[in-house]
């Protein structure tokens, strides 16, 4: 909201290519963001009416593939950890170096950028699309997860735990009952598995009383690796779902 700040970054930023949008305070930000294709938000921490902190999480909630630099002359570590918490990318420290700002800024375009395409693609999955996802996969999906505050795609309602059988020397093999498959063989690599599942999605299979695999509509998700098995009826499972919408 520092008119003369506003005008310098102006100039500095379309000196280096960036396309840049200026606006005096928080309320017009959410109105700019509404239409036009924005990437990347700087934002001053104090401001009336509607502080930096407040439009950081208006913005993660309206916009959530817009990376936020959050810039104060009054900032803390105990700030910083706070807006890097609630979802900003970086918090300057004002009079930021110019240099350092750009390329923050340079950065934080790419992730948005991969942002804006998973958010792309987690509407199309939510469309139909089919999808077989294995170990990290079923991770990516998960709209849970048990032991982790991060979330990503969350198209498919289970919770899942992560590395649930330990690291990497806790990988084994089995064999076990699949629905539909019968018994199939598993290899399970620093593997999670399903807590719980919810509405809309079917437990396909349980090793030791634990969910394996699971199926919500065209999204198969499974623990192991079956890729890594010579057996060929999972791939065919998913192959018959890809079929079903052809």
């Amino acid at each position: 909201d520092d008119q003369a700040l506003l005008k310098t970054y102006q100039k500095l930023f379309t000196l280096k290519g960036f396309d840049i949008i200026t606006c005096n305070n928080a309320a017009e930000a959410l109105e700019l963001l509404k239409n036009n294709p924005v990437s990347v938000v700087i934002t001053d921490v104090i401001m009336p009416k509607m502080d930096g902190m407040q439009l950081l999480r208006e913005i993660k909630k309206q916009y959530s593939f817009v990376e936020v630099i959050m810039l104060t002359a009054e900032g803390s570590i105990a700030d910083a950890v706070g807006a890097v918490k609630a979802g900003a990318f970086s918090y300057l420290v004002k009079p930021a170096d110019i240099e350092e700002m750009m390329t923050s800024v340079k950065h934080a375009q790419k992730l948005s950028n991969a942002n804006s395409e998973n958010e792309r693609l987690k509407a199309q999955i939510e469309k139909g699309l089919p999808v077989f996802a294995t170990c990290a996969g079923l991770i990516l999906l998960a709209a849970e997860l048990g032991n982790d505050d991060r979330r990503w795609f969350q198209t498919l309602p289970v919770t899942v735990k992560r590395n649930a059988y330990g690291r990497q020397l806790g990988s084994f093999y089995t064999e076990e009952a699949f629905q539909g498959q019968g018994v199939v063989p598993m290899k399970f690599i620093r593997a999670p598995y399903i807590e719980s599942v919810g509405e809309g999605a079917e437990a396909m299979a349980r090793v030791d009383g634990n969910i394996v695999a699971v199926r919500c509509g065209r999204q198969l998700g499974l623990s192991f690796h079956p890729e890594l098995c010579s057996d060929p009826r999972l791939h065919q499972l998913f192959l018959s779902l890809v079929s079903q919408g052809s």
